[in-house]
């Protein structure tokens, strides 16, 4: 495995064929970086992504054993964590500000997440929770999301989940925001 203390992680490629652990600390982000790992991935940078950069790739391809847990509370550009048969908890990321950010897991947790600008979309995951989001002006996108739970929002951009779908909201903005609206099986 590989452990890396740095406040600033940019530009890196890192490729260990056991757990990663980035304990960046506080005042600290990681961007234009692609991180592989074949066990599981702890990253504690409170910015994922760097403005003006390059995509930022984070994934295990341990199977269903590797996990990604992040510590960030903010985005600073487009980013994916990818945990193929597993899970990824992003529970303190509260704003999705810059760019879209990539979640593919069996198990995706955005608990604390309270902003979305920049556009957030779910691969694999079948539910949805997002107990503490207040604004989405950036797209929902979830193909195989068959259950979403946002129950303080009120929409402001596109939600595009699963036909069939079983929703939960504060309330739409406009019903153009549903893009499945004619196939929700329940709001």
């Amino acid at each position: 495995g590989v452990t890396l203390g740095s406040k600033v992680v940019t530009n890196t490629v890192i490729d260990a064929g056991g757990d990663v652990t980035l304990s960046n600390g506080t005042a600290s982000s990681l961007g234009s970086s692609t991180i592989t790992s074949g066990g599981n991935i702890s990253i504690s940078a409170l910015t994922l992504g760097a403005a003006g950069a390059s995509a930022l790739t984070i994934t295990t391809d341990g199977g269903s054993g590797g996990s990604i847990t992040l510590g960030a509370t903010s985005s600073g550009a487009a980013f994916t964590a990818t945990a193929s048969g597993s899970t990824v908890n992003a529970g303190s990321l509260a704003d999705i500000g810059a760019g879209l950010a990539t979640f593919a897991a069996t198990g995706v947790t955005l608990t604390g997440l309270s902003s979305n600008t920049g556009g957030l979309t779910v691969n694999t995951a079948t539910s949805l929770d997002l107990p503490a989001l207040q604004s989405s002006a950036g797209a929902i996108t979830g193909a195989a999301v068959t259950v979403i739970s946002a129950p303080l929002l009120t929409t402001d951009g596109n939600v595009d989940i699963a036909a069939g779908a079983n929703m939960a909201f504060k309330a739409l903005g406009a019903q153009a925001d549903l893009v499945d609206i004619a196939t929700v099986s329940q709001l």
